[in-house]
C-alpha cells in the first residue's frame, strides 16, 4: 500500500514538473519571464532616471493624452495641455534645451510652452494611451507628495516591453527555434535603441514592440499550426491599430503574404484552404479600416472647427508638381531601420554606436539571407518575405498618408514609424541562427549587447 502511495506521488510530481503553458514547461517560462522583466525594468528605470528631458517623440502631447483619458476626457482639436502636465515638462525641461516656464513657477499658461501648449497628436487612436494613463494614474494615486504622473507613465514603459519580449519568445518558439535562441531572441528587443527610447518615453511607439511580436506570433498560427480562423488574426490587429495605426503594419505585411500562399493553395487545388487564408486577409484589412475610420469620424466632429497644427511645415513640405519622386524617394529608408535612431544623449556612447551598427546591419540582412538558405514554401522563407514587405513599404505609406491629409510630404521619413517591424527582423536573425546552427555565435553577440547597452545607460561608459 505505501509503495503504491510512493508510485503515484513520483508520477503526480512528474506531471507536475512537466506542466505547460503556452507550449511552455511552466518552470521555464517562469524563469524567463522574470528574467525578461527584470532586464526590461532595468533598463527602462535606468534610462527613465539618467534622462529625465522630454524626449523628441512629442513626449508631452501623449502625456498629456494618456493623463486626460485617465481622468475621463479624450482631447480634441483644439485642446491645450492639462496644467498638471505643464508643470511637469517645466519640472523634467525639454531634449533640445527649450526654454519652458522655470519648475519653481508652478509652471505656466500653455502658451508659454513649445507648440502653443497643444495637444497636436490626438488623432491617434486612445488604446495606449488608455491602459497607461489608468496604470500611472492608480499609482501615483498611491505615492505621497506631487504628482509624478510622466515619471510613472514612462515606467509602464517596461511593461509594453516586457509583454513584447514575452511574445516574441513564445512566437519564436512556434516558429521552431530552440527555447536558448529564442531567449536571446527576446533579449534582442530592449537591446534596439528605438525600443528602447519608446519604452523609456510616453509616446504610443511603446506598443510596437508587441505589435511586431503579435504579428509573428500570428504567423506561426497560421503557417505552423496550420489554425486558420479568421477571428483571432482580425482582433489581434485591431488591438494593434488600436494602439497606433502603424502599428498594424506588421500584420499588414503578413497580409500581404498570405495572398501570395493564397493563390498558390488555388492553384494546388486546395480551394477551402485558400479561401480561409483570403478571409484572413480581409479580416486584417477590415480590422485596420475600423479602426481608423472610427476613430478619425470620431474625433473628425470634436474641437475647434478649422484647427491647424502648430507644428504644420516643420517637418513635411507642399508638394510641387506630380508627387510620384516625394511619395517614393523614401522607399529604402527601411533599410536603415534598426540604426537611426534619437536616443538621449546621456544614454548613448561610442562603444554603443558600434553595437547598433553591428545589429543594423545584421537584422536589415536576416531576411535576404534567409530567403537564400531557405527552400521554396519553408515557413522561414514566409516571414523573411513579410519583414521585407514591411520594410519597403511602410516608408511610402507614411508619405500616402500625409499626402491624402494635408497635400505634403515628409523629407525624410523617420525609422521609428517602421518600428513595429523590429520584432519581425530580429525573429528572421534567430531563424537563420536556428538554421546554420551559430547558437555560440548568437548568444555571445547577445551577453555582449547587453553588456554594452547596460553599461551605456546606466553611464558606465564615456558618452
Amino acid at each position: 500500500m505505501s509503495q503504491s502511495t510512493d508510485t503515484a506521488s513520483t508520477a503526480l510530481a512528474e506531471r507536475h514538473s512537466r506542466r505547460e503553458v503556452f507550449g511552455e514547461p511552466l518552470r521555464r517560462l517562469l524563469a524567463l519571464s522574470f528574467s525578461f522583466l527584470l532586464l526590461s525594468v532595468a533598463m527602462v528605470g535606468t534610462a527613465v532616471h539618467r534622462a529625465p528631458q522630454l524626449s523628441v517623440l512629442d513626449e508631452a502631447t501623449h502625456a498629456d493624452y494618456a493623463y486626460e483619458i485617465s481622468q475621463g476626457h479624450v482631447p480634441a482639436k483644439g485642446s491645450t495641455i492639462a496644467p498638471e502636465i505643464l508643470k511637469e515638462w517645466s519640472c523634467h525641461g525639454t531634449y533640445n534645451g527649450y526654454p519652458v516656464p522655470p519648475c519653481a513657477s508652478g509652471g505656466g499658461a500653455a502658451a508659454a510652452y513649445p507648440g502653443s501648449g497643444q495637444n497636436y497628436n490626438f488623432g491617434h487612436p486612445p488604446l495606449y494611451y488608455a491602459v497607461t494613463g489608468v496604470i500611472a494614474e492608480l499609482a501615483d494615486a498611491v505615492l505621497p507628495g506631487n504628482s509624478h504622473f510622466i515619471t510613472l507613465a514612462r515606467m509602464v514603459g517596461s511593461l509594453w516591453l516586457f509583454a513584447g519580449m514575452l511574445v516574441l519568445y513564445i512566437a519564436l518558439r512556434r516558429l521552431g527555434a530552440r527555447w536558448q535562441l529564442s531567449a536571446a531572441g527576446a533579449i534582442l528587443l530592449p537591446l534596439c535603441p528605438q525600443v528602447l527610447e519608446a519604452s523609456r518615453a510616453v509616446t504610443n511607439d511603446a506598443a510596437a514592440g508587441l505589435s511586431g511580436a503579435l504579428a509573428v506570433l500570428i504567423l506561426a498560427r497560421i503557417l505552423v499550426q496550420r489554425k486558420l480562423g479568421w477571428i483571432i488574426p482580425a482582433l489581434v490587429t485591431g488591438f494593434c491599430a488600436a494602439t497606433k495605426v502603424l502599428n498594424a503594419l506588421p500584420m499588414l505585411s503578413l497580409a500581404g503574404i498570405l495572398v501570395v500562399v493564397a493563390v498558390i493553395a488555388w492553384r494546388d487545388d486546395h480551394r477551402d484552404e485558400a479561401r480561409k487564408l483570403a478571409l484572413i486577409v480581409l479580416g486584417v484589412l477590415a480590422a485596420t479600416l475600423v479602426v481608423f475610420a472610427g476613430w478619425s469620424l470620431f474625433q473628425s466632429g470634436r474641437g475647434l472647427p478649422g484647427w491647424k497644427s502648430p507644428i504644420a511645415g516643420l517637418s513635411d513640405h507642399p508638394v510641387v508638381g506630380a508627387p510620384i519622386a516625394e511619395l517614393f524617394g523614401a522607399l529604402f529608408t527601411g533599410l536603415q531601420l534598426l540604426n537611426a535612431y534619437s536616443l538621449a544623449p546621456q544614454l548613448n556612447s561610442t562603444w554603443y554606436n558600434m553595437w547598433v551598427r553591428v545589429l543594423a546591419f545584421l537584422g536589415a540582412a536576416s531576411p535576404v539571407i534567409l530567403i537564400a538558405i531557405t527552400k521554396k514554401r519553408d515557413v522561414e522563407r514566409w516571414l523573411a518575405g513579410a519583414a521585407l514587405i514591411g520594410m519597403i513599404t511602410y516608408p511610402v505609406l507614411v508619405e500616402l498618408q500625409v499626402y491624402t491629409s494635408s497635400g505634403s510630404y515628409f523629407p525624410y521619413v523617420t525609422p521609428r514609424y517602421g518600428m513595429s517591424m523590429i520584432p519581425m527582423l530580429l525573429a528572421c536573425l534567430v531563424m537563420v541562427t536556428e538554421r546554420r546552427r551559430l547558437d555560440r555565435s548568437m548568444l555571445v553577440g547577445v551577453v555582449t549587447g547587453a553588456a554594452v547597452s547596460l553599461t551605456a545607460v546606466s553611464g558606465l561608459l564615456n558618452s
